[in-house]
């Protein structure tokens, strides 16, 4: 499958969506926190294809096309060809843009699955709600892999650890329940 910033627009606004819904489902105030933070997850992935356009080198799409090739992640690709992380670009572009550190924070560790590697120093106020937000836009990305809407550079599904889970509350019934409703949403 080709790159197109629409698929990743669908994906992201995807994200979005999803993101605030299982905000709701697990009763949390900043739902619609969520909703921006998964919106603009994948903004370093934009700066990237952009900045391949300029230059007109293509290892975006090559990145994705090795992604698809070698069933990874496109996260995954980057770090196997060295390639510049989105997720470093997507951090500097928010940070450089006045965005908010808890945005920042979203954006730099939408990958990392373990808190103890993740550096919120530059977070004011409630850590935990942070690292809450940075699992809900990881699941939610993961939702949106799975359910196949959009497309943001790779098909990888690699579910969640049950730690991210064990530590948002969702048991197995509620991520049956979880899943129902994902899939309706982005039906």
């Amino acid at each position: 499958e080709q790159f197109c910033l629409v698929g990743l627009w669908e994906h992201s606004l995807g994200v979005a969506e999803t993101s605030r819904e299982i905000a709701k489902f697990l009763g949390k105030p900043w739902f619609e926190v969520a909703y921006t933070c998964g919106l603009m997850h994948d903004i370093g992935k934009v700066a990237r294809f952009k900045l391949d356009e300029l230059d007109n080198t293509g290892f975006f799409v090559k990145d994705s096309q090795f992604a698809q090739e070698k069933s990874l992640s496109f996260f995954q690709a980057e770090i196997v060809n060295q390639s510049p992380r989105h997720d470093y670009l997507g951090y500097l572009l928010c940070q450089h843009w006045g965005m908010s550190a808890c945005l920042e924070s979203v954006v730099m560790w939408h990958h990392e699955p373990d808190v103890s590697k993740r550096d919120l120093s530059s977070v004011r106020g409630s850590k935990e709600q942070v690292h809450l937000l940075i699992d809900v836009i990881i699941i939610a990305n993961w939702f949106v892999h799975y359910f196949r809407f959009g497309f943001s550079g790779h098909r990888s599904t690699e579910r969640p650890p049950n730690s991210l889970l064990k530590r948002l509350e969702i048991s197995d019934s509620n991520m049956n329940i979880l899943m129902k409703r994902i899939e309706a949403l982005l039906a």
